[in-house]
């Protein structure tokens, strides 16, 4: 299954398959070009197409925007 939407500037996508799951959502701010994505391997967020390192706080702030 997949869906994909647009929302407050930001678009989501979600995909789901036989237990798999991977979210993303994508937005542009101040750092660039930001994207999150969420999995069955867990969290991390790329800036401008590159992984960045996020501190435990943060990653759970993140993922309840």
């Amino acid at each position: 299954m997949s869906v994909s939407f647009d929302f407050r500037d930001r678009h989501y996508t979600a995909l789901r398959e036989d237990g798999a799951y991977v979210y993303t959502r994508e937005f542009s701010d101040s750092l660039g070009q930001v994207r999150d994505v969420l999995s069955n391997d867990g969290f991390y967020r790329e800036i401008d197409g590159r992984k960045v390192e996020l501190t435990e706080e943060r990653k759970k702030r993140t993922q309840t925007q």
